[in-house]
């Protein structure tokens, strides 16, 4: 269950799954045509230099947002796409919540900084490609 993260601009309607956005599945560096790969900005900030969350991270991102991470990405489902303009109320909501989220204890404010990066990539992303805009989980 864990979960990295990527952005995408997609020339579709609906979410979806990654085979659909590459021509050749193993080769993520190939997209098929009016799929375009966005670089997530601030990755390198973060301690393991890409946005993910292994098993725990994932668990403990969720409990720390009441449900709401989860929520956004429609449950742990890898392998996949979604759409970020229907989900603006969910990006909002966790946008809400951000400066409230606990950072006693070292993994909280890394967890922290991780969805700060996600929100972040997410809203320039967003305002860039607007219905085309999408979040890879995989």
């Amino acid at each position: 269950m864990s979960m990295e993260f990527g952005f995408v601009a997609v020339p579709f309607k609906q979410d979806g799954y990654m085979h659909e956005l590459f021509k050749d599945e193993p080769d993520l560096d190939d997209p098929k045509e009016g799929v375009v790969l966005l670089d997530t900005q601030g990755e390198d900030d973060l301690s393991i230099g890409y946005l993910g969350l292994n098993i725990s991270g994932v668990r403990a991102m969720n409990e720390m947002t009441q449900g709401a991470f989860l929520e956004l990405c429609e449950g742990t489902e890898n392998q996949r796409y979604i759409l970020l303009e229907p989900r603006k109320q969910h990006l909002a909501r966790l946008r809400e919540m951000l400066p409230n989220l606990p950072e006693d204890i070292g993994w909280q404010k890394e967890l922290k900084k991780r969805l700060a990066c996600l929100l972040d990539n997410a809203d320039v992303y967003l305002a860039e490609h607007g219905t085309r805009a999408a979040m890879l989980i995989y």
